[in-house]
């Protein structure tokens, strides 16, 4: 992990306003505006995102299943399956690392990144998100 920003989600999760919706699973590591490295990738993996260890990305917030009715339509974020980082999954879930406010990011293999350039600083990256 580089940086994750830090939005109103995240503060309103951690006050506990989501307690009892499918956005308050605690225990769960918050953090959905992702930027960093990859530091592993296997070869199957590194084929499908077209990244290669070292490289710099953003991770998208949404886990699209890639079947149902809204990913058909391109609207991830309303998915059935219902997965996300730093949002929707609690630590329960193995592998855990499910949220940008960890040391490292566990990548579900329907993770959708984007690899970014260098030389942008942390700063200016971390506001992917909310300028996308």
């Amino acid at each position: 992990m580089e940086a994750a920003g830090l939005c109103g989600t995240d503060y309103e999760q951690f006050d506990g306003h989501f307690t009892g919706t499918k956005l308050g699973q605690l225990p769960m590591i918050l953090g959905h505006e992702i930027l960093g490295w990859i530091e592993r990738v296997g070869h199957d993996a590194a084929e499908r995102w077209g990244v290669r260890e070292g490289d710099r990305v953003i991770v998208e917030t949404s886990i699209p299943c890639g079947d149902c009715p809204a990913c058909r339509t391109g609207r991830a974020i309303f998915c059935d399956a219902d997965m996300g980082y730093g949002i929707r999954i609690g630590y329960d879930r193995p592998p855990h690392l499910w949220g940008g406010y960890a040391s490292h990011l566990y990548l579900h293999p329907k993770t959708r990144m984007h690899k970014v350039p260098d030389h942008i600083p942390t700063g200016a990256m971390s506001l992917f998100n909310p300028l996308s």
